[in-house]
Parts: structure tokens; C-alpha cells; sequence
């Protein structure tokens, strides 16, 4: 929060497309950076109420289609490309920052929820991750609520409907101790069946 060009100069990594270092075979190093800065203003932002730090990311990505663009073309940089988890996981990452931004700022919320708005390849990339991303709500101190967004990783599609049914009805539910530990004693057990129907799936091919 002091008056430094910090926060400027994190923003700018993540929407700058660093056209010159195409062709350098640093890819990997581009993807690693952006996700490094993406991760830093969501952690900048995590658990903070006040609207300043919101403001001044706003204002220091030059509005919001900035951010916009850069979770496009990291979304389709994703389809043209093997080293889908660490690409995908930038453009999550922007997405998850566009969400978290658009509950403080009207221009950005109705920027991701207007498909009036949106050009086809955006609508699709936000449908993409909205798809992919799931929130809960936790109480901190008996008074406040506050919203965690997450990524789903992409292993829990392999989860099946019987398993998540079994697990919802016979968890135990007492107290808030009890279920919590009946749950993770679950998780392995479910983890390997994800793992394992992964292994078995066979894509279609059209």
C-alpha cells in the first residue's frame, strides 16, 4: 500500500503479451512469470475487506479488458498446445482475479455477466473457467463471512455420481469436527477411484 509502482509493475506482467520473447523457446519461463504475478495479486486481495487494494489493481490494469484479453489468449493458447496444466492455469488464475474484482467494481461484474457485451471467443473462455471454479463460505471470527474461489482440478470430473451421492448421505454430520474428519478419511479412497477412472477413460474422437 505504499506509493510505489510495484503493484504497476505486477499488472503489467500479468496482461502484457511479451511479444518479443516469442521465438526464444521461453515459453515456459513467460507462463511461469505470469502465474507468479497472478498468484500475487490474489494472495494481495485474499481475506481483505476494504475496497482500496480492489481500486488500485483496477486502476492499474487500465480497465478490465485488459485482463479480459490476456485470460483469452491464455485460454487459447491452451487449445493449441500439450503443456495444457501450467497454461490452463494462468488463464484460471485471471479468471478467478476477474471474479474477485467484479464484486467491488460494477464495470467489471457486468463486463463478465453482460454476454451482450462479450465477443464469442471471450464468452467462451469465462463459460470455460466458470465451468471449472466453485466457491465456499467461511465464517472468520463469528461475524464475518468470507467467500474462498477456488479452481475444481480437473481430476474431480472423473468422480462418479454413486460416490458423490454415498459420500453426501453417510458422512457424518454431528458436529462440524466429526464431519470434517469423516470426510478426509474418505478423500483417499475417492482420489483413487478419480485416479483410476481417469486412467480407464477413452476420449471420443469425431
Amino acid at each position: 500500500m505504499h506509493e510505489t509502482n510495484g503493484l504497476y509493475i505486477v499488472t503489467a506482467i500479468v496482461i502484457d503479451d511479451m511479444e518479443s520473447l516469442k521465438g526464444q523457446n521461453l515459453e515456459e519461463d513467460v507462463h511461469e512469470l505470469k502465474l507468479s504475478a497472478c498468484k500475487l495479486l490474489l494472495a494481495i486481495i485474499e481475506s481483505r475487506q476494504d475496497s482500496e487494494i480492489y481500486n488500485r489493481i483496477y486502476q492499474s490494469v487500465q480497465g478490465p479488458r485488459q485482463l479480459l484479453k490476456a485470460m483469452v489468449a491464455s485460454y487459447e493458447t491452451r487449445q493449441t498446445t500439450d503443456k495444457d496444466n501450467e497454461i490452463e492455469t494462468v488463464g484460471h488464475s485471471l479468471y478467478i482475479l476477474l471474479h474477485q474484482l467484479s464484486k467491488r467494481n460494477p464495470e467489471i461484474k457486468e463486463l463478465m455477466t453482460d454476454e451482450s457485451s462479450l465477443t464469442p471467443d471471450e464468452s467462451q473462455a469465462i463459460n470455460y473457467y466458470s465451468a471449472r471454479t466453485a466457491q465456499i463460505e467461511i465464517v472468520r471470527d463469528k461475524t464475518t463471512m468470507e467467500e474462498i474461489v477456488f479452481p475444481i482440478p480437473e481430476i474431480c470430473r472423473f468422480l462418479t455420481e454413486e460416490t458423490k451421492k454415498t459420500t453426501f448421505f453417510e458422512t457424518e454430520m454431528d458436529d462440524k469436527d466429526s464431519k470434517i474428519a469423516d470426510f478426509f478419511e474418505r478423500s483417499t479412497s475417492m482420489y483413487r477411484e478419480m485416479a483410476w477412472q481417469k486412467k480407464s477413460f477413452k476420449p471420443i474422437r469425431l
